[in-house]
């Protein structure tokens, strides 16, 4: 009888070690458990956040200008407003015409600066992301941007088209107007012009 309790009183502590070793499978997120409950390997990491492909601008353009930069303004003025680069400071052809810049976070072929032969900004044109007070912009369809400037139409042509370019005046700016290009139904071009600027058409 005294072996058998002995033998007895030894198995308690081993059952209870058993007991204690499988403890961890049943404990928080680093134990076996959890690893049961994880998604499967195959089984792709959610990414709710995928890189944008263009930033969109905080500002609009019109009717005086892009944020703090505003028609009118020296080259020096323009710098200082740190929304521009590459901004030639070369004096205006003596011929006439232009010198030009771009803005911040302008991609190629599209935002750029216009300075006339008194070396102030006469055009800035916008790019993708940049739109007019009314919503419209470089993406725009031709319906909206009729719906929101219904006097736009192309420069007259053998054809009458809703393809082309033509400009609309800017609501709270007597001084300057919106040009506008559509292409197959869609706004390919906006500029902010100043009447009478000297660069192009």
């Amino acid at each position: 009888m005294r072996r058998f309790r002995i033998g007895l009183l030894a198995l308690v502590p081993l059952m209870v070690g058993l007991g204690s070793c499988g403890a961890p499978a049943r404990q928080g997120p680093s134990g076996a458990a959890a690893t049961t409950s994880a998604p499967p390997a195959s089984t792709p990491a959610p990414n709710p956040t995928p890189p944008p492909t263009s930033q969109p601008s905080p500002h609009s353009l019109g009717p005086n200008g892009y944020g703090a930069l505003r028609l009118g303004m020296t080259k020096s003025q323009a710098i200082a407003t740190g929304l521009t680069k590459d901004v030639s400071l070369d004096p205006p052809p003596a011929a006439g015409g232009c010198t030009g810049g771009s803005l911040v976070g302008a991609p190629e072929s599209s935002g750029y600066l216009y300075f006339g032969s008194k070396d102030q900004l006469v055009i800035i044109t916008a790019f993708p992301g940049i739109k007019t007070p009314k919503g419209i912009g470089i993406g725009s369809t031709y319906a909206q941007l009729h719906a929101a400037y219904p006097t736009w139409k192309a420069v007259p042509g053998p054809v009458p088209t809703t393809d082309g370019r033509g400009g609309v005046p800017v609501p709270g700016n007597p001084n300057a107007h919106y040009r506008l290009v559509v292409t197959n139904g869609t706004v390919v071009e906006l500029g902010l012009d100043g009447n009478g600027q000297e660069c192009y058409e």
